[in-house]
């Protein structure tokens, strides 16, 4: 904890290093891993998006209060039915979809978790499965109120500082009101399991670097889960409010701002699941797409991602064969798929709808 993160009264590290690293870097932690002999199917042919409350083969092993992971037997079938994401470098044994819950309530053999479905799981894309699991993550760890500053060479320069602060296998813990500035990436990633932490009051500014792929992340999830990002600020970045692969949700970036951005905002690649942007203004705003061979082959970027009241230059928002992502009372150009993907659900575009905001509501 700093004494604030302003320019000057506050508390402010610079890292002068002349090689790329983080300044900040949380990590330590491990998991999760499954606890064998826990494994059971679920056999509901049909569980939506949204369900609570799911049927197993046998949940005699199973109390309230277990930590459980919920798997997408993910088959072929649904691969081909994404509009053929093999051929992007997709396969079943990478896609076996994770989201981790805590049960509730066990009746019978009925489980009930404390969050959502945010994939659908049928029969016909390979079912699924629920097993307990252990891990040892960090936990209750904060950074807050200080300014982070990278020292460069020249305007391109990407020997220095990366993120200010770099976030892995961590529980139960935030960042706040930090400023990064002239850093390769921006302010803060999230990574590697980590779950239930809050980004607020931050901003990534005048980032330093090339402008091409893999830079300018400006606040960066990946691989983790019940994640908030509130209140926040870039310029010049990139991808600003950004998931990477297979991101399991739900997640939220909520009231947050982009300006100067030189690529998309949203989901970026290889399907996240279960993303709210609400009232997010920037340049471009992604609720789902198929980017097909973009970048290393991207394919589609998420699914069950919603965008609400968000103000953009342009918005694109597509659905997956199986799935939906939706855009409503945002402000933007439609941007349509060039290869024949259906619009997700679009309502009240261009006209903000109320509540202002569905995550505070």
């Amino acid at each position: 904890r700093g004494a604030g993160s302003q320019e000057s009264g506050g508390t402010r590290i610079t890292y002068t290093a002349t090689t790329g690293s983080n300044v900040i870097q949380i990590s330590g932690g491990s998991g999760p891993s499954e606890i064998g002999g826990t494994r059971v199917s679920i056999t509901d042919a049909f569980v939506p998006v949204g369900a609570h409350t799911f049927t197993v083969a046998n949940a005699s092993g199973f109390l309230p209060g277990d930590q459980i992971i919920v798997q997408n037997m993910v088959n072929q079938q649904w691969l081909d039915d994404m509009s053929d994401m093999s051929q992007w470098g997709w396969s079943v044994g990478a896609y076996q979809l994770t989201h981790r819950y805590v049960i509730t309530a066990v009746n019978g053999n009925q489980i009930t978790i404390d969050a959502p479905i945010v994939q659908a799981i049928e029969d016909q894309y390979g079912g699924g499965d629920v097993y307990r699991y252990s891990a040892n993550l960090l936990e209750n760890i904060g950074v807050e109120a200080i300014r982070f500053e990278s020292t460069y060479i020249h305007i391109a320069d990407e020997a220095h500082g990366r993120f200010a602060v770099a976030i892995n296998q961590l529980q139960n813990g935030w960042v706040r009101q930090i400023t990064a500035r002239h850093f390769v990436q921006g302010a803060v990633s999230i990574d590697s399991n980590s779950q239930f932490i809050t980004v607020e009051d931050s901003a990534a500014l005048d980032h330093i670097s090339m402008i091409s792929g893999a830079r300018r992340y400006s606040f960066s999830i990946d691989d983790s889960q019940y994640l908030l990002v509130q209140r926040c600020l870039t310029r010049e970045g990139r991808h600003d409010y950004v998931s990477g692969s297979r991101t399991p949700g739900p997640n939220a970036f909520v009231d947050c701002r982009a300006d100067n951005t030189h690529a998309d905002i949203g989901p970026h690649h290889r399907y996240a699941t279960g993303q709210i942007y609400d009232n997010i203004m920037g340049g471009a705003i992604n609720g789902g797409k198929n980017s097909r061979s973009g970048g290393s082959g991207h394919g589609w970027t998420g699914a069950q991602i919603l965008l609400w009241n968000c103000d953009a230059d342009t918005i694109q928002c597509d659905a997956p064969n199986g799935a939906m992502n939706w855009c409503i009372g945002s402000s933007g150009t439609q941007v349509a798929d060039g290869g024949g993907e259906p619009f997700g659900i679009w309502d009240s575009h261009n006209i903000p709808v109320t509540p202002r905001s569905l995550y505070y509501t």
